[in-house]
């Protein structure tokens, strides 16, 4: 007797969550026509507490509105984000324009921003900017994984205060910083780094374009 033997064949299907980020892209101006303008723009994981210097941020998609995010704002930079925290709640809409001002550095005095918002599920490849501080999670040594949130400034980019001016170029795939002081000769340096700890050392970043 002619014995048959059954091959089966398993499929392991590997399933992966996809990781959903609210992104504001700078707009010159919200009555403007090009999306893209120069500025800061942003992109924030949705669903994770992150604790910042200024207070800790929560993002979601409005449960009931797939296309508006729902920012929390809670004082307390190390909050974790509970529900009864005392906390400050703005909704943003998708391909709307609005003031965009969470993350900059206050030595500049000329800051302002417009930015439109986008909801984007793994977003892959980031165009090359002038400047990008993107945060990690403590346990990612390599900042390779999921990131937390970005800023960056767009290419050729001048921040400007009372004796200074700032430009960020990337040249190369590399950040540069080139800063001008009144009465002094412009320095130009690059501001790259790999992946270091935060000074709250409760993340990892990394600087690059």
């Amino acid at each position: 007797m002619m014995k048959s033997t059954l091959f089966i064949l398993l499929n392991i299907v590997l399933i992966v969550t996809a990781v959903t980020y609210v992104n504001f892209d700078p707009h010159k101006n919200c009555g403007g026509t090009n999306p893209n303008g120069e500025g800061i723009g942003y992109s924030w994981i949705t669903g994770t507490c992150l604790n910042l210097d200024q207070g800790s941020y929560l993002i979601e998609i409005d449960p009931h509105d797939s296309n508006t995010a729902i920012f929390y704002f809670f004082s307390n930079p190390n909050s974790k984000c509970a529900q009864g925290e005392p906390n400050v709640t703005k909704s943003y809409a998708v391909n709307t324009c609005y003031p965009a001002q969470w993350i900059y550095d206050r030595a500049f005095y000329n800051v302002y921003n417009y930015a439109v918002m986008s909801i984007v599920e793994d977003p892959g490849y980031q165009p090359l900017e002038g400047y990008r501080y993107t945060l990690y999670q403590k346990q990612d040594t390599v900042c390779h994984a999921d990131y937390l949130m970005y800023y960056y400034y767009t290419n050729d980019m001048k921040f400007h205060n009372t004796m200074q001016t700032f430009l960020y170029q990337c040249v190369d795939e590399t950040p540069y910083e080139t800063l001008c002081t009144q009465g002094l000769p412009c320095i130009n340096s690059t501001i790259y780094f790999t992946c270091q700890n935060t000074n709250s050392n409760k993340y990892h970043y990394s600087i690059t374009c």
